[in-house]
């Protein structure tokens, strides 16, 4: 058995804010957000932003890069698209063409297959993660529906509870105003009676 067992955080079946609730959550929210006028200046403390995008730094590298050719980054190498000098050199191009071109067969002649295993598997687990979403919302529908039963069936009863504190307080308050004038009543005898 679970430790907690219900847990409302709100009855929406059954609360019902009054606009004058309403304005005043929205004046707080209000009163919280930053305003306008703060985000148009900026803190005193940053420094003032630059006048132009060049910098003293990008202007030495491009003066560098103009004057020196040979400088340029050499990011991408194509050196691997040269032909191949050496005889090891092109037995191992051989050897990997060779192998490549099998692949490549290989593929030609079982990955039509492969692929529409690998569909079908993927198809089948489409299906089995949809049926499921299926379930869950159907699940969360019915646990909803369970709540608004709970609440409106539960509200009748507020209802009740809250009509018979009304009455109970009511009934308390004129017990003391019948107290208080018992009183009154009680200290004019005494005086009238001569105070005994």
């Amino acid at each position: 058995m679970p430790l907690i067992t219900e847990s409302h955080d709100s009855l929406p079946y059954l609360d019902t804010p009054s606009e004058q609730y309403l304005a005043s959550a929205r004046a707080l929210i209000t009163a919280s957000l930053p305003s306008k006028s703060t985000t148009s200046q900026p803190h005193p403390l940053l420094p003032p932003p630059p006048s132009s995008h060049r910098t003293p730094a990008l202007d030495l590298e491009q003066t560098r890069l103009a004057n020196s050719p040979s400088s340029h980054l050499k990011a991408i190498s194509t050196t691997h698209y040269e032909s191949p000098s050496t005889p090891s050199e092109l037995r191992v191009s051989a050897f990997y063409l060779s192998k490549r071109a099998q692949n490549l067969e290989l593929l030609e002649r079982y990955g039509k297959n492969s692929w529409l295993v690998h569909n079908s598997v993927l198809e089948e687990e489409l299906r089995a993660v949809e049926k499921e979403l299926v379930e869950t919302r159907e699940e969360v529908l019915g646990v909803n529906r369970e709540r608004k039963r709970f609440q409106v069936r539960g509200g009748d009863e507020m209802v009740g509870l809250e009509r018979g504190w009304k009455e109970g307080v009511g009934r308390t308050v004129e017990v003391q105003l019948a107290v208080g004038a018992l009183e009154g009543e009680r200290r004019k005898v005494l005086r009238a009676g001569g105070g005994r």
